[in-house]
């Protein structure tokens, strides 16, 4: 009879006990970290085209990224399902010719990271859309990473400053615009540095 009792009463403690843990417990969370890599080789894509499977990934393991072609020399990558609001988008040529690609503008839409990439060729005239093969990439990060590994970004202002970065170390990037040229920046990214530089990246 007295275990009837003492029973129901223990289960009550230990119940509140749990509720009291629950509630002043700090939330824990995943980071949502995101990525992607892709690879345009085609001249005159497509709409939509299925950009090169053997070369191209995500954080999320699907293989879907496409390319569409829009104004002279102009193309935009759709990376399906990573939007972020927070990130870096780059873009390299691939060509045998002297040209240059760069990022023209980047944004969430939805659940899909759109990069708008804008091929030039040396004269700086933009490119004829024969032939603008292009490297483009986009991540967001946010954290920190667990040492040694190393990972930082900064997109800067035309005047210097930051519009958004990362540090892996909790470090704080910034750009500063040297007035010796048009162009001429230097960008700090503390605690990422190599052997020859362990404090700072310029």
């Amino acid at each position: 009879m007295r275990l009837r009792r003492i029973l129901p009463a223990l289960l009550a403690t230990l119940l509140g006990a749990g509720a009291a843990l629950v509630a002043t417990a700090p939330a824990q969370a995943a980071t949502p970290d995101r990525w992607a890599f892709a690879f345009m080789d085609k001249p005159l894509p497509p709409a939509g085209y299925l950009m090169d499977l053997a070369r191209q990934w995500k954080s999320d393991n699907v293989q879907n990224s496409t390319v569409s072609p829009g104004a002279v020399g102009r193309y935009r990558v759709v990376f399906p399902n990573i939007a972020s609001t927070n990130g870096v988008a780059h873009v390299t040529a691939v060509a045998g010719d002297p040209r240059w690609c760069q990022v023209w503008n980047y944004f969430p839409l939805g659940a899909d990271q759109i990069v708008d990439v804008q091929c030039y060729k040396y004269t700086g005239a933009v490119v004829t859309q024969d032939w603008s093969a292009f490297t483009v990439m986009y991540s967001t990060s946010s954290g920190l990473l667990p040492g040694p590994s190393t990972y930082a970004y900064l997109q800067g202002k035309s005047t210097g400053g930051t519009v958004t970065s990362y540090n892996p170390v909790g470090g704080i990037n910034t750009s500063v615009h040297l007035g010796v040229g048009t162009g001429t920046y230097r960008v700090f990214l503390p605690g990422v540095g190599g052997p020859r530089s362990p404090a700072t990246c310029r």
